[in-house]
């Protein structure tokens, strides 16, 4: 009896311990909070035997008969919320026995009512139904394996899931059969155990379990385990004389225990990680050669084709996808909230759909249940296991889609955590590139504006020198002068923008309402342009105050208002409206529009559409609504129009 009696104990204690870690680390996880039920209910079925078999009490022994029947329905449920996508019928109806018997029998234990030994069978036997659901649940992985759940548990662990369970509930049963003894239902208690210590690490949600971990926390329980024992021996004899050298030495060995635990556990995590690690050496020298070719890329294009051929070749996925896009990408509202509260934290945020598929079906709240379902729909159109967005400035953004293969789609990537340095050191390089391109542009940029400088010194002093001797031809020039003079005033214009365009602009901004500021400018633009083209402005909002600087917004408005212009040429009933925003202002027109390729190509600069111009005047613009810390955007189509909206800081 001692043997079963201190195994008992080990179990009652050890499932308080489980339950209670368990409730406190994740309290609103369903699974979880039916676990922690479980654990709490062996414990006091464990301890209250303990209680019985030393004080002979039959209000501990009748506790004991009460969880032994309690434990059964809570046991269904939560086995039914790990396997089943959907409790079918024969689940339904075991858990209704077992709900409507523990119930009853609860009630005749509580008043006393049952006291054959026909009555004492059925309570004692009464966790039978659970190893009925767990004949169930084997059934259905052998012959309906698509009605389980179970895309987060690896197929070694599912295995010790379903044979621990059915193993450690039978040889619990046998101290109520005769002729076994108690050595078969001692094993078993400790098989109960370390079954619910290994059930803790798989089933809560977002924790994967690592071999080594379970080994090094095993082997730090048992060696702490064993200097108990060692110390309980060698003080047996002084322990046993006096009750106060009893509580000196029991409080000598809790504090070499708490003592010894982290250097112990430190060391089976050093000597399980030299065990293991032989079979990851390889893989780790691959990620770090794939770290030195990604530290030498210095464009955008070179370092995801290097992450790319190590995300296939080395981790095993069958696609792979790095996309730049720019900030304002519509998500929804669920995705682009975790990705902002993400962002907030400077973390890379990621979406995972084994981990989401977990927690939709575990979650009690119906409004995070829902969110959840979002974030998988989001991943199901973007045909992808893992979605990731790595910020590379305020504008930009890459988005990084990963999908394995479907024969390995049943558990989470391996390695998962090797994942996650990847995509970090993505990101870290990503950042770096963009560095690299920016100050590439900035010494673009400089060269320009010295080439610039030189060249309109060189264009600009002969082409005054034509003009004057235009001038100075007497009587007449005639109808040839004024085509010279118009072609000099055109060069000069030329060479006048490609200044503004290689000119760095220095920080002048300064609050402005556009809402007294645009009106002016469109006056004087209006006077130069057809009387034909009907211009309009409006107001969205009185209240429109912005930084920036004021000639850039005069060029910005001027150069887009002629654009229209050009776009208007030969159509009927042509129209520009100007639209005042709060934070900025829309030109929009019904011209000939743009096609995709043209769209695609608008701020590039010496590209145009149109038989005359420079091609600099929309690459001016986004130049100078940069320069204010702007942004500028173009949405048109074939004989669709065009729109142009311009945002400024808001300085309200």
């Amino acid at each position: 009896m001692n043997l079963l009696k201190q195994t008992a104990l080990i179990l009652g204690l050890t499932s308080l311990s489980l339950g209670s870690w368990t409730l406190v680390r994740d309290w609103r996880n369903k699974i979880s909070i039916l676990f922690s039920l479980v654990c709490f209910v062996v414990a006091v079925w464990s301890l209250s035997f303990v209680a019985h078999v030393t004080l002979f009490g039959r209000l501990s022994y009748d506790i004991h008969l009460f969880c032994n029947v309690l434990v059964v329905p809570l046991a269904l449920e939560l086995i039914s919320r790990i396997f089943l996508r959907e409790k079918d019928s024969i689940s339904s109806a075991l858990f209704l026995i077992a709900l409507t018997g523990a119930t009853i029998l609860c009630f005749m234990i509580l008043f006393s009512l049952g006291t054959g030994v026909y009555f004492r069978l059925l309570v004692l036997f009464w966790p039978t139904l659970i190893l009925f659901q767990f004949f169930h649940v084997i059934r259905l992985n052998f012959f309906e394996p698509g009605r389980l759940k179970v895309e987060s548990i690896a197929p070694s662990r599912k295995f010790i899931l379903y044979s621990g369970l059915g193993l450690t509930l039978s040889l619990c049963t046998f101290d109520h059969i005769p002729d076994y003894g108690f050595t078969m239902p001692a094993i078993g208690n400790l098989l109960f155990t370390l079954y619910l210590f290994f059930a803790n690490q798989v089933i809560v949600p977002e924790k994967l379990p690592a071999l080594e971990a379970l080994a090094s926390r095993f082997l730090a329980v048992l060696t702490l385990s064993l200097v108990i024992t060692g110390f309980f021996a060698l003080l047996y004899s002084y322990i046993s004389a006096t009750f106060p050298l009893f509580l000196l030495n029991s409080f000598l060995i809790s504090f070499a225990v708490l003592a010894l635990w982290a250097p112990l556990l430190t060391f089976f995590r050093f000597l399980t990680w030299k065990v293991f690690s032989s079979s990851r050496m390889d893989q780790d020298l691959k990620y770090e050669r794939f770290k030195v070719q990604s530290e030498a890329c210095t464009d955008q294009a070179s370092l995801f084709e290097v992450a790319t051929h190590f995300a296939k070749s080395i981790l095993g996925f069958e696609q792979v996808r790095f996309e730049l896009l720019p900030g304002d990408v519509a998500v929804p509202a669920s995705v682009a909230a975790y990705f902002s509260v993400a962002d907030t934290q400077k973390q890379v945020p990621f979406l995972y759909r084994p981990f989401l598929e977990q927690e939709r079906d575990q979650v009690l709240t119906q409004d995070r249940k829902r969110e959840l379902e979002l974030q998988l729909e989001y991943l199901r159109s973007l045909d992808c296991d893992l979605l990731s967005v790595i910020r590379v400035d305020e504008e930009r953004s890459i988005q990084v889609r990963i999908r394995e293969h479907a024969t390995r789609r049943t558990g989470p990537f391996p390695g998962f955590n090797r994942i996650l340095d990847f995509i970090h050191h993505v990101a870290n390089q990503s950042s770096r590139v963009v560095q690299i391109e920016n100050a590439r542009e900035k010494d673009r940029l400089v060269l320009l504006g010295e080439m610039a400088a030189g060249l309109a010194h060189e264009i600009r002093n002969p082409l005054g020198a034509i003009r004057g001797a235009v001038n100075l031809i007497e009587p007449d020039p005639g109808p040839w002068g004024g085509v010279i003079r118009e072609e000099v005033d055109r060069l000069n214009r030329l060479v006048s923008q490609f200044l503004d365009f290689s000119r760095s602009q220095e920080d002048k901004r300064e609050r402005l309402d556009l809402g007294e500021l645009l009106p002016k400018i469109v006056e004087r633009i209006v006077a130069g342009i057809p009387p034909t083209i009907r211009v309009e402005i409006r107001r969205e909002s009185e209240d429109s105050f912005v930084w920036g600087v004021p000639d850039s917004v005069r060029q910005v408005v001027s150069n887009l208002i002629q654009n229209s212009v050009k776009a208007l040429e030969g159509l009927p009933n042509p129209s520009i409206e100007i639209l005042i925003q709060v934070n900025g202002f829309e030109v929009r027109d019904n011209g000939i529009g743009m096609n995709e390729e043209t769209l695609s190509r608008v701020f590039q600069p010496f590209f145009t559409s149109f038989k005359e111009g420079s091609g600099l005047g929309l690459s001016i613009c986004e130049k100078l609504v940069r320069a204010d810390r702007g942004r500028i955007s173009i949405h048109s189509g074939t004989g669709k129009g065009t729109c142009v909206s311009v945002e400024y800081p808001d300085a309200r």
